[in-house]
């Protein structure tokens, strides 16, 4: 797509929010040393790359300053909790699909409180089954506002009506 506009003559500038060793750019499903400190140091430079093409410098330094105290807070208020204590949520994808480690959505979880179940047995971005997902019986399922159909089809599974 980046060189499908190029040749337009409109000028692109791609930001995964998510910081790569060398290599690993462009996975959908990349190796990270350390996943946590890959996306805060992505969003950093993303913000900042931002607010440079903008011109607005200033704004992206408070920008990134707040997000990262408001997530102090956050985390400081939750870092007593256990693993059994978070709420157990998955996120449910077209085609049973779910973001499990090294995927920032799980990464939004923990740091709101919650215990991705697929964390722990899936890399990145994978198919699962409906097995899969009753086995790690989820509190909460979430979906993204995109995909409205996945709603349905959750609510009218009959697996997952009984749990």
């Amino acid at each position: 797509m980046i060189d499908q506009i190029s040749a337009l003559g409109i000028p692109v500038l791609a930001i995964s929010l998510r910081h790569d060793d060398a290599g690993e750019q462009g996975k959908i499903n990349p190796s990270m040393q350390n996943e946590n400190q890959a996306y805060d140091l992505g969003i950093k430079e993303g913000i900042t790359l931002i607010g440079e093409v903008v011109n607005k410098q200033q704004q992206a330094k408070v920008l990134i300053a707040a997000a990262f105290a408001g997530r102090k807070l956050v985390s400081d208020r939750l870092q007593g909790l256990t693993e059994q204590q978070r709420v157990r949520a998955y996120m449910a994808n077209p085609d049973l699909t779910t973001y499990g480690s090294g995927k920032y959505t799980g990464l939004m979880m923990l740091h709101a409180g919650a215990y991705n179940v697929a964390a722990s047995t899936v890399q990145g971005f994978k198919q699962v089954s409906m097995e899969q997902v009753v086995a790690w019986n989820p509190q909460v399922i979430f979906v993204q506002d995109r995909y409205p159909q996945v709603v349905d089809e959750i609510q009218q599974d009959p697996t997952l009506a009984h749990h």
